[in-house]
């Protein structure tokens, strides 16, 4: 539910064809689930089948999550960059209105 609200809300910026992430976990397991909004198709897909899974119980697969948490910190400056150029488009735009 998560994952389809950070979705809906980017969209709703104008941000499409960027995917977010989301880790389901029962106990030590964990899913890594994948969402994001289609500019072609005006839809959001989520991406639950199969999903990377860790058990973070074993070290390896510990390691193999980190690995994708850091990772995952590439997509946060590139998803910054776009909500900044969004948000300074908009302003400008309401600068052009006035």
């Amino acid at each position: 539910m998560y994952l389809v609200s950070v979705v809906s809300f980017y969209s709703a910026l104008g941000i499409k064809d960027f995917p977010f992430y989301c880790l389901v976990t029962s106990g030590t397991l964990g899913a890594i689930l994948t969402g994001w909004q289609s500019s072609a198709q005006q839809q959001s897909y989520l991406v639950e089948r199969n999903a990377q899974t860790f058990d973070i119980s074993s070290p390896r697969q510990a390691l193999h999550f980190a690995t994708f948490l850091l990772r995952l910190r590439e997509n946060q400056a590139k998803l910054k960059r776009r909500v900044e150029e969004k948000l300074s488009a908009d302003i400008n735009l309401e600068r052009v209105r006035e």
